[in-house]
């Protein structure tokens, strides 16, 4: 937000601020408590003397036919002979005269007696232009208020005590619409300073007997305050209200859309005018749109309403989308005469689903948006109907909708010594009732206790921590000393759930993993390229990110983009891990759970060993190894996922249940990402938990001799590998002095003389004495057995041993 540092003297005594501090330390002190001056831009309008002159008589020049010579009374009869190119000003316009010698601050331009063929103009007359006021001026500045001839221009826009004009720009927290005025911004000024606001205006109008007929159909209006303003007469702005406007980024249009603009800057309440003679049924209706309604806003768009969007319409048709934009249909124009003032309280969620949903955000917007309350709703037409001065004003319409609690008084209980135990100093409690009462909270006290009513304007203030933030903020962080940490001889251990994840952590990163961390949203697109069934996923009806609609039910979505990312950016190997929650929708109710990701990239080293690609099998000795470290035996199933390569791919099983899957990232979604492959395994934290060492038992080391032994056996492509694996491990070997200890997949190989449709899997059996040495006869017994097995049983080649 921007506006002009004088316009705060119209709620608060700002020459006492002055007299105390300076405009810089006034803006330091604001952005310590959390409303931020980003910027302050003074303007000096001029260096010299610049006056409200008044034109008194025009005579064409002599020779140039493009100028005109005004004789120009500066005061006092004390006339100046002023040449100008501006045809436009006419006998009896008050407009600004600029003596020579000054020198007008924006270029730096001096105002000088300039001859015109034999005609001396003795300074200038100025536009808001050359004042630095507007960026682009027609004509010269046109004074349309009562300022007195011969005045000096600086006096009739800042008060006496102010030589130069500091505009502010202000940061507003996005909870803090109250600070989005003038008002508000005075009001943190106060509880600062301990000055009181200056009371608020007061209006009488002789209403007349009618009055706007007004229908809430739709319960997330609140209020709806409105008023009709007859024989209006469409002119420029009072001077003062034009000068601020521009200071605070605004185009001024005229008297009426100007006081709106106007009042929504001073006291945060945003407005809008209906021309009244355009509303057919002369009613509005504040209603959800229905299928197909369009507008044609005042920015020129016309916009399909998307159903049950929040609208302001006549008897027909939408003349408004409320809280944000009105129509071009029923807007203001010269030819008004008769106009409906609106001033309302909207349901801020509903505004901001509105903004996203038409893509069109606005200053109303953004005040409506942050929920503004209904403190200033009435305020801001009464004090419309004042600036624009109709000859006959109507009786107010106020509907409230009676059963909303957005209308209902927040009253907060707490305490004095809460209050200092949370900030850990103790602040005397006369200053914390003088800063919430400076706040404009309503505060009473009955011995240690506190009452407090929250003033509608403060929407953000809810519980008792609310409170306490408010009083450390004004009384100032820096005013509460630092103390040391108090530190427990007996801290409280850590809960059960972060020392597992602790366990699990320090595992992967000893195995050389890195842990990332992932936003917890992913798009229907990501759903689309993963092949995830939509009917099992929840969506958010209000995302940060508007294509980022749905939490996400994997963690190995969001996991693949950071491998995206580091791959654009030169790194390709990669092994991660992640820790996170999901989120699913099953049986309609929703479900979370804590899992965890690893993924492997790229290459397992890649320098003067040779360059090893990572594979499956590493995939799987880290998962080993992390299971083992946990106390927990697992199973791996086969299984299929969409995401997951068909015969690369099973489901992660613990004692008969499901906990997770573990596989090669389908090719055709590494195609799509642009990354080679890559290697997963995702399963539940949560289910895993109540496994953890419960089904490891250990036994006291072989010391024995054993003998290893390699086969490679031909199987289909698509053949599940493990089957074979488990095969051999659980092979009885009738020798109970012989046992299969361990059994390893080495390699699998397509191509060369391998049958079409056919691998080549290579396996280590790890024969082992059990009881004492036998003779290697027994051995390759054993092993021809199981070679034969193999075979019969289950109809494979072998191809090598």
């Amino acid at each position: 937000m921007k506006f002009p540092f004088s316009w705060l003297n119209d709620f608060i005594d700002i020459e006492r601020i002055l007299q105390e501090d300076s405009v810089e330390v006034v803006s330091e002190k604001l952005t310590k408590i959390g409303i931020e001056v980003e910027n302050i831009d003074t303007k000096k309008l001029y260096d010299g003397n610049v006056v409200i002159g008044l034109i008194e008589e025009i005579s064409p020049h002599p020779t140039k036919p493009n100028i005109i010579v005004c004789n120009i009374n500066i005061s006092n009869n004390d006339n100046k002979i002023v040449v100008t190119s501006d045809t436009s000003v006419k006998k009896g316009d008050k407009i600004v005269y600029c003596y020579p010698g000054t020198i007008l601050e924006r270029d730096k331009q001096l105002v000088d007696v300039v001859e015109f063929e034999g005609i001396n103009s003795y300074g200038m007359l100025l536009s808001l232009e050359e004042l630095g006021l507007e960026d682009k001026s027609d004509t010269v500045w046109k004074i349309e208020s009562n300022w007195q001839v011969g005045s000096d221009l600086i006096s009739n826009i800042l008060p006496p005590f102010m030589k130069e004009e500091y505009v502010l720009s202000i940061k507003v927290p996005s909870n803090r619409a109250d600070v989005l005025s003038v008002l508000g911004i005075a009001r943190e000024l106060s509880a600062i300073y301990e000055i009181p606001l200056r009371p608020l205006p007061t209006f009488r109008f002789n209403e007349d007997q009618f009055k706007p007929d007004i229908q809430i159909g739709d319960d997330r209006c609140f209020r709806y305050v409105s008023r009709i303003l007859r024989d209006v007469k469409i002119k420029p702005s009072d001077d003062l209200i034009k000068v601020r406007l521009l200071l605070s980024g605004q185009r001024s249009i005229n008297n009426v859309v100007d006081a709106t603009n106007y009042i929504m800057i001073a006291i945060g309440q945003p407005m809008h005018a209906f021309d009244y003679d355009k509303l057919k049924g002369g009613k509005i209706v504040v209603r959800g749109s229905k299928e197909g309604e369009k507008i044609l806003t005042l920015n020129g768009a016309e916009v399909s309403l998307p159903r049950n969007t929040l609208i302001i319409a006549d008897e027909e048709n939408p003349v408004a989308i409320a809280g944000v934009i009105g129509g071009e249909e029923t807007a203001v124009s010269d030819t008004t005469t008769n106009v409906l003032l609106e001033s309302a309280y909207f349901d801020y969620n509903t505004i901001r689903k509105t903004v996203r949903e038409v893509k069109i955000s606005t200053e109303s917007s953004n005040r409506f948006s942050r929920d503004i309350g209904f403190y200033t709703t009435e305020l801001a037409i009464n004090m419309a109907t004042h600036i624009i001065n109709a000859n006959k004003v109507s009786q107010l319409t106020d509907v409230k909708l009676s059963k909303s609690n957005s209308l209902k008084e927040t009253v907060i209980r707490t305490t004095f010594s809460t209050i200092n135990s949370r900030i850990g100093y103790n602040i005397p409690e006369d200053r914390i009732k003088t800063i919430l009462s400076f706040l404009g909270f309503e505060v009473q006290s009955k011995g240690d206790e506190l009452t407090i009513r929250i003033p509608a304007f403060r929407k953000d203030i809810s519980i008792e921590e609310d409170i306490i933030e408010e009083v450390a903020r004004i009384y100032g962080y820096d005013n509460i000393p630092s103390t040391l940490p108090r530190i427990e001889k007996n801290p409280g251990l850590p809960s059960n759930e972060l020392k597992y994840e602790e366990i699990i952590r320090n595992n992967l990163v000893s195995q050389g993993l890195t842990e990332v961390m992932n936003f917890s949203f992913i798009s229907e697109k990501d759903l689309a390229t993963y092949k995830i069934p939509f009917s099992n996923v929840i969506t958010i009806s209000n995302p940060m990110i508007e294509e980022d609609n749905i939490i996400k039910p994997f963690l190995l979505i969001n996991l693949l983009k950071t491998i995206k990312r580091n791959i654009n950016n030169g790194y390709k190997n990669l092994s991660l891990f992640e820790i996170g929650k999901v989120f699913k929708s099953e049986s309609d109710k929703f479900v979370e759970e804590k899992n965890i990701c690893i993924a492997l990239h790229g290459n397992k080293y890649d320098n003067w060993a040779g360059n090893v690609k990572f594979s499956y099998y590493d995939l799987k000795d880290i998962v080993d190894r992390l299971f083992a470290f946990l106390g927990v035996r697992f199973d791996i199933v086969n299984s299929s996922y969409t995401f997951l390569h068909n015969y690369v791919s099973g489901k992660l099983v613990v004692e008969g249940e499901e906990i997770g899957y573990i596989g090669k990232v389908h090719p055709e979604i590494t195609q799509k990402l642009e990354v080679d492959d890559a290697f997963v395994c995702e399963f539940s934290l949560t289910r895993v938990e109540k496994y953890l060492g419960k089904n490891i038992n250990y036994s006291e080391i072989n010391r024995l001799p054993f003998s290893t032994k390699n086969i490679s056996v031909i199987v289909p492509k698509n053949y599940y590998t493990r089957d074979l694996v488990e095969f051999v491990r659980n092979y009885d070997t009738n020798d109970k002095n012989l046992g299969v200890v361990d059994v390893r997949i080495v390699d699998v190989y397509e191509g060369g003389n391998i049958p079409e449709g056919m691998k080549s899997v290579n396996i280590l059996i790890k024969l082992q004495w059990i009881n004492k040495v036998g003779s290697e006869a027994e051995i390759k017994s054993v092993f021809m057995s199981i070679i034969r097995d193999i075979q019969e049983k289950l109809g494979f080649v072998v191809r090598g041993v």
